[in-house]
């Protein structure tokens, strides 16, 4: 039976668990009063001298009598009152707990549901709490407490407008009531049961920030109180200083006035995790994969839980082809490792690389997945700037050989070698790198071509020789810091004729482009002699103390990479970074003539790894995070107009017809994609010009920024609110609202009412009657 409730007077919420009861013991009260009636019924009358005296006495005391009996017949009656409302068990609801939701008066309500991918993580056995039928997942809970939520308010508040929004999707209100009482309570509980948690991270500011724009387009509003459920990730509200409103809290600041007021709730439904891990990245160790050549990634592991995780195994594939799987060890708490992971790559195209890790209470965040274009050689443009016919004459057959071994196993490397007077006419936006080897025709031309190509993220590397002029590089390469070259040329060091040559001294075995060669104390370039090189002064940028920007990208600061072992320990190999792309300056030949490092078995695999680290990086369009726009931006006039774009969820979804559309800053065909609700490839189809067929791969991913669990707590959240009045219930509060817990139940205080009331009657009526006795005997003995 459902209670009756009201507003009493003291301001607390009273109610009957059985009001039925209630009824019976107030229809109760009529049974003293039927036997007052019936007592009082006439009798004949018969007369004689004793009752003669008795009549006259009791017409002195009647009015006396009379009250005495109405006493006796209120106390009575209320005795059966106080039996219904024991048996119907009155309570009370504290006004406190009402006056935390912002309940009394007409009042705007808005209620946000946090619908983040956190929320998926699973309650059982977290905090060891076992879920309720519906509250598998923290968003079960948090749709469950809005439920509560909007009951309790549908009672206390009924005409007061309500507003539901998910943090997903702010700008779509998923309910506008005009008031909460006249809402289809059936169909609201219906659509609330059908919500599910989205792919989309934290989005706890913008939710609020349109919170706030609702509550400036309704200008007749003079009160409103918002509801944020959630599970609070410690990431989305940051720590701000006493006082001041600090994270998503601070697009509410101003709106209350001395006209309008505002409370804040926050509904906190969130538990702690005790294990949870997540990859947060898949990063390649190569500028570019290539077919049938082993690649390297780097799958960064997290552990966002509370506990140390247990050893398994991360599952690799390479489309829908299982990969070996890599040993995953165990990670502590809040802590990360690195995992190497070598695959290879069938076929020319867009490939979708994945990572999975084992189960765990938020199975969601378990997967990354990265598109990789997969080239078919990486392309190599060779500068020669003294060929030879002799092949060990040759300025660069020994690098070429280097890059392209002959043999069965393809190296990837695709060089073609041209002359130092091809090179301003040369295509290089065609090459991954551009090598010169002792070329000496650079001419204006050619320096303003490779500005270009390198700060458009090209690679060059730079090798230098006698036919290379140091005046004509400082001027056309160099140009005081400003070029591309990493450092100014000097003078030529020639070794005496006796001496063997110099060795390599320093080693930055730190950077990418050495640490495999010359990491953990091994130098294997011990056995390599220089007996002539070049003097180089390496660029040093001082950053301005004076300015906040970051130093212009064209003077950036070079690092040497290997030193010589002479006295003034003369650059060898230096690098720097010039616009998007990379420069290396080696200050010897390539060849034999002026070192011994091509007989060196380290050479073939320096120059292997000197293209991997200048190569022009693939693009990073295929990559994504889920409930973002993704985009492919093509080549003009190699495809046809028309694509088809398959979502992850293909073929449980149908593919999607699309249109290539110019962009509207460039002018180049691109092809744009908004429903990226699911993670995982999204693969467009295209057909180019002669009517192959070509793919071209997205991955959209999660952000690894709601992976973490960790939670504000009370006072961090109450801080960030700053002067907003703010109060913070977790879904056990809330539940108390509804649950038994919630009443507090008067019945102990009935009965002990009760008690006092059947005591009181009997009492009275013993004074009453024994009373008069008393007055009798004392006016006997007085007379």
């Amino acid at each position: 039976m459902m209670a009756v409730s009201g507003i009493s007077s003291i301001g607390v919420l009273a109610a009957m668990v059985t009001p039925g009861l209630l009824y019976g013991g107030a229809a109760a009260m009529a049974v003293p009063i039927l036997i007052h009636l019936l007592n009082r019924r006439r009798y004949r009358r018969v007369r004689w001298a004793a009752m003669e005296f008795l009549l006259d006495a009791h017409r002195q005391n009647r009015r006396r009598m009379r009250v005495e009996e109405l006493i006796l017949l209120a106390l009575r009656c209320l005795a059966m009152f106080l039996v219904g409302v024991v048996i119907a068990r009155w309570f009370v609801r504290p006004a406190s707990l009402m006056a935390t939701l912002g309940t009394g008066g007409q009042t705007e309500r808005i209620i946000i549901l946090d619908d983040s991918f956190s929320m998926a993580l699973q309650v059982h056995g977290q905090e060891g709490e076992t879920a309720p039928v519906g509250q598998a997942t923290v968003f079960g809970r948090g749709r469950a407490a809005v439920e509560r939520l909007v009951r309790t308010l549908r009672e206390e508040s009924p005409n007061d407008p309500l507003t539901f929004l998910l943090t997903s999707r702010p700008d779509q209100p998923l309910r506008t009531e005009a008031t909460v009482g006249g809402m289809d309570a059936l169909g609201w509980s219906a659509a609330l049961e059908a919500l599910a948690v989205s792919h989309r991270g934290g989005n706890m500011t913008p939710a609020l920030a349109t919170v706030r724009e609702l509550l400036d387009a309704r200008s007749g509003a003079t009160s409103a109180a918002v509801y944020v459920v959630s599970d609070f990730q410690r990431y989305e509200w940051p720590t701000g200083e006493a006082g001041a409103i600090a994270g998503p809290a601070s697009a509410l600041a101003g709106w209350a006035d001395e006209a309008r007021s505002l409370q804040l709730v926050l509904v906190d439904v969130g538990v702690e995790a005790r294990r949870n891990l997540c990859v947060t990245s898949i990063e390649p160790q190569q500028a570019q994969a290539v077919v049938g050549v082993e690649a390297r990634y780097i799958a960064r592991v997290a552990n966002y839980g509370q506990e140390s995780s247990e050893p398994g195994w991360l599952q690799v594939y390479v489309g829908d082809a299982a990969q070996p799987p890599v040993a995953l060890p165990a990670i502590a708490s809040r802590e990360s490792i690195e995992l190497g992971i070598e695959v290879t790559f069938p076929a020319e195209g867009s490939e979708v690389l994945t990572v999975e890790l084992p189960a765990d209470p938020l199975p969601v965040d378990n997967s990354r997945w990265r598109a990789v274009p997969v080239s078919r050689a990486m392309r190599i443009l060779m500068v020669n700037g003294e060929r030879s016919a002799d092949p060990y004459n040759d300025e660069v057959y020994l690098l070429t050989v280097a890059l392209r071994p002959e043999g069965t196993q393809f190296s990837g490397n695709e060089v073609i070698v041209i002359e130092d007077n091809e090179l301003a006419q040369a295509n290089l936006a065609d090459f991954h790198v551009v090598m010169l080897a002792n070329v000496y025709g650079i001419t204006d031309e050619a320096a303003e071509h490779l500005h270009r190509y390198v700060a458009d993220g090209g690679g060059l590397a730079i090798f230098v020789g006698d036919q290379v002029d140091p005046e004509v590089y400082d001027r056309l390469l160099f140009r005081d810091g400003a070029g591309l070259l990493p450092g100014r040329l000097g003078d030529w060091v020639t070794m005496p004729a006796d001496q063997a040559g110099v060795g390599i001294g320093r080693l930055d075995a730190e950077h990418s482009l050495m640490n495999r060669l010359a990491g953990d104390g091994v130098n294997l370039f011990h056995h390599a002699l220089f007996w002539r090189y070049l003097r180089c002064e390496p660029l040093m940028v001082e950053p301005d103390a004076a300015s906040t920007d970051e130093v212009d990208e064209t003077r950036r600061s070079a690092r040497v990479l290997a030193e010589l072992a002479d006295v003034d320990r003369s650059p060898l190999i230096v690098a720097r970074l010039f616009g998007r792309g990379k420069v290396v300056l080696f200050t010897s030949t390539a060849d034999k003539e002026w070192n011994n490092l091509p007989d060196q078995p380290v050479f073939v695999v320096w120059a292997q790894e000197l293209v991997q680290f200048l190569a022009r990086p693939a693009s990073t369009a295929g990559e994504g995070l889920a409930g973002e726009p993704i985009r492919v931006s093509l080549t003009p006039g190699r495809f046809q107009p028309t694509a088809m774009l398959k979502p992850p969820t293909f073929p449980a979804e149908p593919a999607v017809d699309l249109t290539l559309q110019p962009d509207p800053e460039t002018g180049r065909p691109w092809l744009e994609w908004v429903q990226t609700e699911h993670p995982g490839p999204y693969r467009f189809e295209l057909t180019d010009a002669g009517g192959g067929a070509v793919q071209e791969a997205v991955a959209v991913n999660l952000d690894p920024l709601e992976s973490d669990l960790a939670r504000a707590d009370r006072a961090t959240l109450l801080t960030a609110a700053g002067t907003i009045p703010t109060s913070y219930l977790t879904a056990a509060d809330l539940q108390v609202l509804r649950d038994e817990q919630a009443r507090r139940e008067l019945w102990p205080l009935v009965w002990i009412a009760l008690l006092a009331v059947l005591m009181s009657e009997q009492g009275l009526a013993w004074y009453f009657g024994a009373g008069r006795d008393l007055r009798a005997l004392w006016r006997g003995t007085t007379a």
